[in-house]
């Protein structure tokens, strides 16, 4: 078996032997499936929620005081729903700032605070308007992102869930709030953003180190019907015969991924089978001798190897030299567009909604 440089394992379904293409990938911690992650749009649902949370949270920033007692006097009013001083001291401790016990206003990062308790308090009322537009089949998709970015199967979401204590009724609401977040985010300021063309080609004559491609690479999914070297061979032949039918099924024009995530035995096929980029020397010899002729999108034949029989697919094949421009079109768009949105959400926040809703301060400026 080859060994990759990464140092990782590929998962695999509980009660299963290893099953990856390169026995050489370190498996993921069920438990990173309580992160929230998937994608809308071209975006990162996850860079969207890190640029409003970094917005909101880094107004609170300062540097660190010791408090003593809280004061739960209304200092502002977001549409007639009162801020306290209490409410501000609890935004700023959680961001790890500790305000004086007697600042009632009068420091800087009092009202940085406050700014950011409002902003927080106006991004909430918004919220409101999207509620309705989340339904469940959008939750179903974003769970199952999260499955496939992690790398993990239905069970080992429930597992991760029941080991930290988090009911899945929990989880799918956290996911819902999430969502509605994300689509109000895309609606309001991502979907606003353009990037034209001469700022993507300008990016890529100026940047071109950075598509560059040193090293051959395949992307590889794979769909895996496992045996063991405790298989018998009867056990051995029946798998066999269920990879030859999976196999016609695909060349009679059915979807790779609906197979992958139907009968592979695979922890990959939460994300359709696919196992992510592959050096031609990290690959299993019998793997490599059956995709090295592959064109992109074709699929090989059932290839055995010690963990099972494999049906492989070439998602995407670089060799080394200069990625084309229409390669990473829209990888330096997502960019250019997270280098813009941290802005444009915080003008949105601080002029359109403020428009928007009844901001009141008690405090001079």
């Amino acid at each position: 078996m080859k060994y990759p440089a990464r140092g990782r394992r590929t998962p695999r379904p509980a009660g299963t032997a290893a099953t990856t293409l390169d026995a050489g990938r370190a498996p993921k911690d069920p438990s990173a499936a309580r992160a929230c992650c998937a994608r809308l749009a071209r975006s990162s649902l996850r860079a969207l929620l890190a640029v409003a949370a970094a917005t909101l949270l880094a107004l609170g920033c300062a540097k660190p005081a010791v408090a003593q007692e809280v004061v739960d006097q209304v200092v502002a009013s977001v549409d007639g729903d009162p801020i306290t001083v209490d409410d501000v001291r609890e935004y700023a401790r959680k961001r790890g700032v500790n305000l004086a016990p007697d600042d009632m206003g009068r420091s800087e990062a009092f009202r940085q605070a406050l700014r950011g308790t409002i902003d927080e308090r106006l991004f909430e009322q918004e919220l409101k308007s999207v509620s309705g537009e989340v339904d469940d089949a959008m939750v179903d998709r974003y769970i199952k992102s999260v499955n496939a970015q992690n790398h993990v199967t239905d069970k080992e979401l429930q597992d991760a869930l029941r080991a930290n204590k988090v009911s899945y009724e929990e989880f799918r609401n956290r996911a819902r709030e999430q969502v509605e977040r994300m689509v109000l985010i895309q609606r309001e300021v991502r979907g606003k953003i353009t990037i034209p063309d001469d700022q993507i080609q300008a990016y890529y004559k100026s940047h071109q180190a950075e598509f560059l491609v040193k090293d051959e690479r395949y992307r590889i999914a794979q769909i895996l019907i496992a045996t063991d070297d405790h298989s018998s061979a009867r056990e051995i032949a029946r798998a066999r015969s269920r990879a030859v039918l999976i196999h016609r099924r695909l060349l009679e024009g059915q979807n790779f991924a609906d197979l992958a995530q139907k009968f592979s035995d695979d922890a990959s096929k939460s994300s359709g089978g696919d196992l992510g980029w592959f050096k031609p020397s990290e690959l299993l010899d019998e793997v490599r001798a059956a995709v090295v002729d592959l064109k992109v999108g074709e699929v090989s034949p059932v290839v055995q190897t010690s963990h099972g029989f494999h049906i492989l697919k070439l998602e995407d094949h670089e060799k080394p030299g200069l990625r084309p421009l229409p390669k990473v079109k829209e990888e330096i768009e997502d960019k250019l567009v997270m280098q813009r949105l941290e802005t444009e959400f915080k003008r949105w926040l601080r002029d359109d909604l403020a428009k928007k809703h009844v901001v009141e301060s008690n405090l001079s400026k």
